[in-house]
């Protein structure tokens, strides 16, 4: 039986900072299947600023793609979102 799987979702901020890579390690390598994908949703951030996602790749996790929402009412931030593919891990 495989207990892995193909797509997880995971919100950082469930993490402490200083444990968000940990998190993003243990989700690819024991939850994903090897061809999976995990969707890191940040949610409202401001314009430009990738802090959640900075606080991740900076541990050599690699972004193969993002999603950004213009927030419907506050200019001054977006909704995001990334993934990271494990099989390219």
């Amino acid at each position: 039986m495989d207990d892995r799987f193909d797509f997880v979702l995971i919100r950082p901020e469930y993490a402490p900072a200083s444990h968000r890579a940990d998190m993003v390690d243990h989700v690819i390598n024991h939850v994903l299947k090897p061809d999976g994908r995990l969707i890191v949703f940040v949610g409202t951030e401001k314009v430009g600023l990738r802090s959640i996602e900075a606080s991740i790749t900076e541990h050599g996790f690699i972004v193969h793609g993002r999603v950004e929402v213009p927030h419907p009412k506050d200019s001054r931030v977006v909704r995001r979102l990334f993934w990271i593919e494990s099989s390219c891990i």
